[in-house]
């Protein structure tokens, strides 16, 4: 591979944190590290890596990353095994979501071709309106598991667990929640589909034939 898809194969092998699994030692690492590295295959292109990537979504390698990752988040500064295994998790399925994403072009390109004449492209970049949001109610455990999971049962089974956890690992998570927002090198990320979404509103654009849809 040469130019932009070495560049990018690297990066994908930074991500996959294969050394982690050669010291890991656990049970079943072993494996995963053999299946892991076979993705780096240097006979691998981009589309039969990302093939792979998408096929891999109920595959039994993933399902036991699933069960290594738990619910750990995918933050960069996060170095236990749980987060080791959710940025796995995480990565392999950003860059399977490019054959799903080439998919539903091809639909729109059949459905609606005249959006792939003289058509440019362009970068949307977040809009310095975005600032990081201040400390509210909604910002409490409770609120923002019940704006996650829209069942009421499921969300209060969820808001329980998470409380029996906090008290028993004694995690002050109500306190660490509010550390963060006033923590002033708090980096704001915005979804992409918000970004898309604010764009719209500010240049006032129509979405094609009124689908106010943002993929």
């Amino acid at each position: 591979m040469e130019g932009q898809d070495a560049e990018g194969l690297r990066q994908f092998s930074h991500r996959l944190d294969i050394p982690f699994y050669i010291a890991d030692g656990s049970s079943g690492s072993d494996t995963l590290r053999k299946w892991l590295a076979s993705l780096l295959s240097s006979t691998l292109d981009p589309l039969s890596l990302c093939q792979q990537c998408y096929k891999a979504r109920a595959s039994e390698q993933m399902r036991s990353i699933e069960r290594r990752a738990k619910s750990s988040s995918i933050d960069e500064n996060d170095t236990s095994s749980e987060a080791r295994y959710a940025r796995v998790r995480h990565y392999l399925g950003r860059v399977g979501s490019y054959i799903k994403a080439v998919r539903v072009l091809a639909d729109v390109g059949r459905s609606s071709p005249q959006l792939f004449v003289d058509f440019k492209m362009q970068f949307a970049t977040m809009h310095l309106n975005f600032l990081p949001p201040s400390y509210r109610d909604k910002s409490s455990i409770n609120g923002i598991i019940s704006r996650m999971v829209a069942d009421p049962q499921i969300c209060k089974r969820y808001q329980k667990e998470i409380h029996s956890q906090n008290e028993k690992f004694h995690l002050s998570l109500q306190k660490r929640i509010r550390d963060e927002y006033k923590n002033p090198k708090f980096k704001l990320r915005v979804h992409a589909e918000i970004i898309l979404l604010d764009l719209f509103h500010r240049r006032q654009l129509q979405f094609q034939d009124g689908i106010r849809y943002i993929g």
